[in-house]
């Protein structure tokens, strides 16, 4: 075990049975992620900038009242194993991709699709309500929303960011797959180091989240996995027409299909979440 992950067990309570879990596409490779108990434990080498930044964005949010119970901690520069943890309570339930797996194996029955549409809404209530109290997330993808019923929470904020808590290193995107044409353009077109992000980008992350679970399928496709980056990717999705949603969907669902095609607008402003 190494030292970081000790020094988080040591300082939790009830975070028995520790377990390492794969981390999801666009996770930092050095970060490592543990379920213990009832807690998640991520742990990351010196000098583990973004798992700072993403501690610091827990610290922020819980004191605006939006989350609790955050737990960090790091171990010193000369030690072998230098670098930071942080502890967040465990968020039980599938991600948008777990729960949507019945319909990517056309299982289309009226109640499934009833919980299907229960999960869309809570995830678009959710980013509303990050975009109301000014947050951005930054890595909206199938992975990074766990859903339960009609409720719904983010999760791995190491990309998210605020008006007074600004991301300090350069933003090229989340998860290519749900990546904003906007988005993708300031990438691929400028060679920029950074882009800028804005709402309606999150909206559009949002409803390619959604396409992808439901469909299998991001708006664009896929990486392929020869490729080395995602330049590929974000060139199709900046330049090249989407794939057609009626090509891909498992089976007709107007009020699933009707939310994705209004958060995939190609006008950003025109974008809209039910």
């Amino acid at each position: 075990m190494d030292g970081l992950l000790r020094a988080a067990l040591g300082a939790l309570d009830g975070a028995a049975g520790c377990t390492q879990i794969p981390n999801p596409a666009g996770l930092d490779r050095g970060t490592r992620t543990y379920r213990a108990g009832g807690w998640k434990i991520k742990t990351m080498p010196a000098p583990a900038l973004r798992l700072h930044h993403e501690a610091c964005v827990y610290q922020a949010r819980e004191r605006q009242g939006l989350h609790r119970g955050t737990r960090h901690g790091h171990l010193d520069d000369g030690h072998p194993d230098a670098g930071r943890w942080l502890a967040v309570p465990w968020v039980p339930g599938p991600t948008l991709w777990e729960a949507f797996a019945p319909a990517r194996n056309a299982h289309g029955s009226s109640a499934a699709r009833g919980g299907l549409l229960d999960a869309a809404l809570a995830a678009a209530a959710e980013l509303r309500r990050w975009h109301r109290d000014a947050w951005l997330h930054g890595d909206v993808q199938p992975a990074n929303i766990v859903v339960a019923g009609r409720a719904a929470m983010f999760i791995d904020l190491e990309y998210a960011r605020h008006p007074r808590l600004r991301l300090p290193y350069p933003y090229r995107g989340g998860i290519a797959e749900t990546t904003a044409p906007e988005v993708a353009r300031q990438l691929v077109d400028s060679q920029q180091h950074a882009a800028e992000l804005h709402p309606e980008a999150e909206v559009y992350a949002l409803g390619a989240a959604i396409r992808w679970a439901w469909t299998g399928h991001p708006p664009a496709g896929r990486r392929d996995p020869g490729d080395a980056g995602p330049g590929r990717l974000l060139h199709a999705i900046a330049h090249g027409p989407p794939r057609a949603l009626r090509e891909d969907r498992p089976y007709p669902f107007p009020e699933l299909e009707d939310l994705i095609e209004q958060a995939l607008h190609p006008d950003p402003h025109r974008r809209a979440l039910p």
